[in-house]
């Protein structure tokens, strides 16, 4: 099992990481968002998921980056999170912009990560 990396901690984000904590699949958790602190959730309160301000690329032990934003900030969210550089070898970003394919997702590509939809 690996950590998974989630940009975005709404209601989509918080939910599919919560599902993926209580079904064993993952390691460990990891939020980030636009505000200093956490939203109020189980996950951090709990002490499961841990929370990072701002935009980060992945570590070495996260293998998986979900960009739950929304629609009109995901191109943005993909420009960003490639500036940061190649990621961790085998590292797939996937998003949940149900309406958007994969193209949105071609910086992040180029830079060297898989890269899929839910």
């Amino acid at each position: 099992m690996e950590r998974v990396l989630f940009i975005g901690p709404g209601r989509v984000g918080l939910a599919l990481g919560y599902a993926l904590w209580q079904a064993d699949a993952v390691d460990g958790l990891t939020y980030c968002g636009r505000r200093p602190e956490p939203p109020s959730h189980p996950l951090f309160g709990q002490g499961t998921a841990d929370w990072h301000f701002g935009l980060r690329a992945p570590s070495p032990d996260e293998r998986a980056v979900v960009l739950a934003v929304p629609e009109d900030v995901l191109p943005e969210m993909a420009h960003a999170l490639a500036g940061h550089g190649p990621p961790p070898v085998g590292t797939v970003a996937l998003h949940t912009a149900g309406a958007l394919g994969t193209d949105v997702l071609a910086p992040l590509h180029a830079v060297g990560y898989s890269v899929g939809t839910f």
